[in-house]
């Protein structure tokens, strides 16, 4: 199905986007060659990948813009929520401890959180929380794989057009009053290609895939939180598995949070 859509969009792209090449030229504007820049490579990506795929790419491209998944802010939200956690399962408050699952923001604290509170030795839950990471990781180099491959698309459909630009030259050339729109697809359709190439999809790749990257220690500290939890042992290591990661700031925070637990303890 999401073949048929994409040789749809392809083909009605460059169709419409040739119609459209006499429009009404104004500096750095031209209608034609912005269809098919716009359209055309959405219409290879969904050939290429199903819809699933180009959902979540837009999603965790979202994400790496404008949302707080894997930023500094989002692990510091984590751990607050992973101390809030370890405290109340040490306290034996099972109830609170389902309340902070409930509110965190934090999806892998949410599904695997219960596995602590249902006695899951430590070693079973760092696994669990490295399967559903992988799971997440997979969907985030998968977005990044879509953005790379419509990055390559633009300059490509670029080119099209300016093939498509060319052929109208040679095939007026009798008129030169009607030289003028077919230059202008084949100049402008190059130039939207490299703009939407390197000014879009190329730095969409670059967030995304930076994401993962903090994603991936995120993690990994919560991996190590809800196992140390799970077997009772202090999470104050987990301070120091985040100023490797983080600074010297993440240290300092988590310690004093240890502290306010060793006094609570007292």
């Amino acid at each position: 199905m999401h073949v048929i859509l994409g040789l749809a969009v392809l083909a009605g792209s460059l169709y419409t986007g040739h119609r459209f090449s006499s429009a009404t030229f104004g500096g750095l504007l031209h209608l034609g060659s912005a269809i098919i820049l716009l359209a055309a490579p959405i219409g290879a990506a969904f050939i290429a990948y199903d819809l699933r795929t180009l959902g979540a790419c837009v999603l965790w491209s979202f994400r790496a813009l404008f949302g707080r998944h894997g930023g500094k802010k989002s692990r510091r939200l984590m751990l607050e929520d992973l101390y809030a956690f370890g405290r109340a399962v040490r306290a034996g408050r099972a109830v609170e401890a389902s309340e902070v699952l409930e509110w965190t923001h934090e999806p892998l604290l949410h599904d695997a959180g219960p596995l602590v509170l249902a006695k899951t030795p430590g070693a079973q839950v760092a696994e669990t929380v490295s399967t559903l990471a992988y799971a997440r990781m997979a969907e985030i180099r998968s977005a990044e794989e879509v953005l790379k491959t419509l990055s390559k698309a633009a300059p490509s459909f670029g080119m099209v057009g300016t093939i498509m630009g060319l052929v109208d030259v040679m095939s007026n050339l009798q008129d030169f009053t009607k030289l003028g729109p077919g230059m202008a697809l084949a100049v402008m359709a190059t130039l939207y290609g490299l703009v939407l190439a390197q000014g879009v999809y190329v730095p969409l790749a670059t967030a995304v895939g930076e994401l993962g990257q903090r994603t991936a220690v995120a993690s990994e500290l919560l991996g190590a939180g809800l196992a140390a939890i799970a077997d009772g042992r202090s999470i104050y290591e987990l301070g120091l598995l985040a100023g490797q990661h983080g600074g010297q700031d993440r240290v300092a925070t988590d310690a004093a949070t240890a502290t306010k637990e060793g006094e609570r303890a007292a």
